[in-house]
């Protein structure tokens, strides 16, 4: 079986899911990765299937309130949305970012979040 986010073998849905412009990540209740679409491929500037089960705060060591965010969305089971966040990524880039956080707990095997992230400044900057 291939990881997800992986082309070779994907389901429909991931086919789909990887023609959106929005960053789409999906968490395990540990915060590790566990699907990442195209979109958040680019954004995070990694491979799906390299990072699959990684703890996604590890790719964003500067972004411990971010972090704590999500840590607390989870265990509140409440969905909440930001605007305009500065995310810093690796190698000292940052970008702004508005996401949605949906905690999932009817999930098949344990509860996660689900993330809906889309990258501002890039919109900023065309207008």
């Amino acid at each position: 079986m291939n990881a997800p986010g992986s082309k070779i073998g994907a389901s429909l849905e991931s086919l789909l899911l990887d023609q959106l412009t929005t960053s789409v990540i999906y968490l395990d209740r540990h915060l590790r990765i566990r699907y990442l679409n195209s979109a958040a491929e680019v954004l995070l500037g990694v491979s799906a299937q390299r990072v699959y089960g990684m703890y996604l705060c590890s790719l964003l060591p500067e972004a411990e309130k971010f972090c704590g965010k999500l840590a607390e969305a989870l265990r509140a089971d409440e969905p909440y949305t930001e605007r305009e966040l500065h995310l810093p990524l690796s190698a000292g880039q940052e970008v702004v970012v508005d996401y949605v956080v949906t905690p999932l707990r009817d999930t098949p095997g344990a509860p996660g979040l689900l993330l809906e992230v889309v990258q501002q400044d890039r919109h900023l900057r065309i207008s």
